[in-house]
């Protein structure tokens, strides 16, 4: 209990409480309870009990299924043994050897629809959607701060034109300077020396706020590229997710449905069987 075992093959004595994915056929010489379990391939057993089963392949299992769900594209073969209140889908059908008890709750079966896939095929689906949906968020993001990153551009060229101008007009107001205190004009240089300085503030900071503009610049810089990052992760798992859709397809081609259930000894009343288009 608490294991979760991952790998192609297994064959193991029993199972009891673990979680399991596997690749390829699973073989079980006794039995499965109150465990999960995946497979793209067959499974064996001698019996199930309070499990929850999902597979590509076969389900084969010598004596009861008890109180389980099992989804198949597959088939569910039980010819020799007994299900007891379970929910069963198999696309390829159930052979079994009885269907209930007077005691137990009704068993419930739906053949020739492959709920398995179905189920699977919903999950990519809701995934892809979301997948969709944050690389849509992520790249109006990135436009987002892509046009505030060219409004800067706009922000450094009136600053720049502000240093130019301070210094062109410092140089001028120096040569005024010098001719005032050449003509010993005194009244007027300290008028001169409080505009000079007044034009050196303005250019100090139209400085700094090209320096704020230029660290804003950078952290765009950054931010941008970590979001084309995510949004590189967002397209390789959507172009994983369609992929992972194509192969379904492909797969629900090669496995026609086969809506029949048969029953060797005993169906107790209360069972449900339902197909694509009928149900008793």
């Amino acid at each position: 209990e608490g294991f979760t075992v991952k790998g192609i093959n297994l064959t193991v004595q029993e199972i009891q409480g673990g979680i399991i994915d596997i690749k390829g056929d699973l073989n079980v010489s006794a039995g499965i309870t109150e465990s999960t379990i995946a497979s793209h391939g067959n499974i064996y057993a001698k019996f199930i009990n309070k499990s929850n089963i999902e597979s590509f392949g076969n389900l084969s299992v010598t004596k009861e299924i008890i109180d389980s769900e099992i989804w198949l594209s597959g088939e569910c073969v039980n010819d020799s043994g007994t299900i007891f209140a379970s929910t069963i889908s198999a696309n390829q059908g159930v052979a079994a050897g009885n269907i209930g008890t007077s005691s137990a709750a009704p068993s419930r079966l739906k053949v020739g629809v492959n709920e398995h896939l179905n189920r699977i095929e919903k999950e990519i689906d809701d995934a892809l959607a979301a997948s969709l949906s944050k690389s849509k968020t992520v790249k109006d993001e990135i436009n987002r701060l892509e046009n505030e990153d060219k409004e800067l551009y706009q922000q450094i060229s009136e600053n720049a034109n502000i240093q130019d101008r301070a210094q062109l007009e410092i140089k001028e107001m120096r040569k005024e300077l010098k001719t005032l205190t050449e003509a010993d004009e005194t009244a007027q240089i300290p008028l001169v020396r409080d505009e000079i300085q007044r034009i050196r503030k303005k250019a100090i900071a139209a400085e700094n706020e090209l320096n704020r503009i230029f660290e804003a610049q950078d952290q765009f810089a950054m931010d941008i590229q970590s979001l084309k990052n995510r949004l590189s992760e967002f397209e390789n798992k959507n172009k994983a997710l369609v992929h992972k859709q194509k192969t379904l397809r492909d797969f629900r081609q090669q496995q026609p449905p086969a809506p029949r259930v048969t029953v060797s000894k005993t169906i107790i009343q209360g069972t449900t069987v339902k197909g694509a288009h009928s149900f008793i």
